[in-house]
């Protein structure tokens, strides 16, 4: 009778979950996995006694006592804005100044794991989990058409701006304890699904002489699509020890994983309208395409695609200790590679456009995608502490602070990325006990400085602009709802 409850409550708990997965759509970066371990800010490495210990520290699953299953959903609000400052000498080339806004959304990230403790008579644990590791989704409507291009503002994209970088872990793990059960130790194998959706305009000098290259002529705008997935895998240690009854330390490891992602691109060039040029200025030898860059026409090209996407190492060291009975304090350090996370290479493997696209190589180069996407990350660090106490039989009350560095320089800011600046992260939380079910919450903000881009940085000497100049704000208010069955 009570497992056919149990069962009845996990499958309308995962209905209710599935539900709302379908309303919400994305627009932040994970701050992490795990309702009780985000509700303590991260600091998790030396505790790792749920079923978040496959992310955290897969040591720590050697220490659950009995088989669960857990379903969550996390609900991230990111509220970003951009003043852009895209001007040389004044002059604007298509940004308007003030303040703007992405569009409004929340996102959501449901998650499911399962632990089984001594399967098949084994003295180890085994668990299984889906989660969300990375996402960024943002939509924006920034570029005109400048004075003068006399181009229909119609024919831009509702959304030009628009990023989703979504990396999703298919993650088993196993674990075993020795030394009297003081010393545990764990392994798991990972399979991340990566996706990458992109889109913006970029903005290319023009390659003819004066007068044909006079504002606004001086740089043609091209909308540049990427719609690309793939998979790879990844692999991840970790070890957690008892010194005492009151104090554990753990450390773990989490590999890079290079992804090939495979895909369609779509460039479009926007002619400027301008007849008199068009059809007055003489193209001797046919070798400028005057008549075409000035038709006022919009260029179409698609293409097969294909990148490597580094999805980069983590390591990170813990430290537990309970001063009583019913409170836990905790501390995290992790330092995460962002350096692997470099620049990504596009390669065309097919192109389908006009079919003298050949012949008008002024507009060829304009819609020849940008062959590789500038990043230049640094490696940063993540510092968190937490807290958890048993304020009654029933209730456990959570807390923690982590400082997370940014790893993105000026060079390479954009709207395209949430992240302004170093985080502060404040979190809180709370589960209820019910027999052998657990019901948890957590709320977290991430305070985010202000980002001034003074500069237009064309990194690579393509001359196409790597970043957009003005200034960023962003801040974050995120929840997430956990439900947990023991048997």
């Amino acid at each position: 009778m009570a497992s056919k409850r149990a069962l009845r409550i996990s499958l309308v708990i995962l209905a209710a979950m599935l539900l709302v997965s379908e309303v919400y759509a994305g627009g932040y970066s994970v701050t992490g996995v795990g309702s009780r371990a985000r509700s303590m800010a991260g600091a998790f490495r030396a505790v790792a006694d749920d079923w978040s210990a496959v992310y955290y520290n897969p040591a720590g699953l050697a220490r659950i006592e009995q088989s669960q299953l857990n379903f969550s959903l996390g609900l991230d609000s990111y509220r970003p804005s951009y003043d852009p400052n895209v001007t040389i000498d004044g002059y604007s080339f298509g940004f308007p100044s003030g303040e703007r806004y992405p569009d409004d959304f929340t996102v959501n990230f449901p998650s499911a794991a399962g632990i089984t403790v001594a399967p098949f008579g084994l003295p180890l644990t085994a668990a299984f989990a889906a989660y969300q590791t990375y996402d960024e989704n943002l939509r924006w409507d920034l570029y005109r058409f400048p004075y003068g291009y006399n181009q229909d503002q119609g024919l831009l994209p509702i959304t030009d701006y628009r990023n989703n970088y979504d990396v999703v872990e298919f993650h088993s793990a196993i674990a075993k304890s020795f030394s009297d059960d003081r010393l545990n130790v764990g392994i798991g194998v990972s399979l991340r699904r990566v996706d990458l959706y992109t889109e913006g305009i970029y903005l290319i000098p023009s390659d003819l002489d004066e007068p044909l290259n006079a504002r606004p002529y001086d740089y043609f705008p091209t909308s540049s699509m990427i719609n690309a997935h793939g998979l790879g895998f990844g692999v991840n240690v970790g070890v957690l020890y008892d010194v005492s009854d009151d104090l554990s330390i753990g450390g773990s490891y989490f590999s890079k994983s290079t992804v090939t992602i495979k895909g369609d691109g779509l460039d479009a060039f926007y002619a400027p309208d301008n007849r008199d040029i068009a059809d007055n200025i003489e193209d001797p030898d046919d070798s400028l395409n005057i008549a075409q860059v000035f038709s006022g026409g919009t260029i179409i090209q698609t293409q097969k695609l294909e990148a490597d996407v580094v999805v980069p190492s983590e390591f990170g060291f813990g430290i537990a200790y309970k001063p009583s009975d019913n409170v836990t304090l905790s501390a995290d350090f992790a330092y995460t590679m962002w350096s692997d996370y470099n620049d990504i290479e596009l390669i065309v493997k097919d192109s389908t456009g006009p079919m003298r696209l050949d012949d008008w190589p002024t507009i060829q180069k304009a819609m020849q995608k940008t062959s590789v996407i500038q990043n230049n990350w640094d490696n940063s660090i993540r510092l968190s502490f937490g807290f958890e106490t048993l304020a009654m039989d029933q209730f456990r009350l959570r807390g923690g602070y982590s400082f997370d560095q940014s790893p993105v320089p000026d060079i390479t800011g954009t709207p395209l990325l949430t992240d302004t600046g170093d985080r502060h992260h404040l979190a809180g939380g709370l589960s209820y006990f019910i027999e052998n079910y657990e019901l948890s919450a957590t709320v977290e903000y991430v305070a985010m400085p202000e980002r001034n881009v003074d500069k237009l940085v064309d990194t690579n000497g393509d001359g196409v602009w790597d970043n957009l100049s003005g200034t960023y704000n962003n801040k974050a208010f995120n929840t997430m709802f956990s439900f947990t069955i023991r048997f």
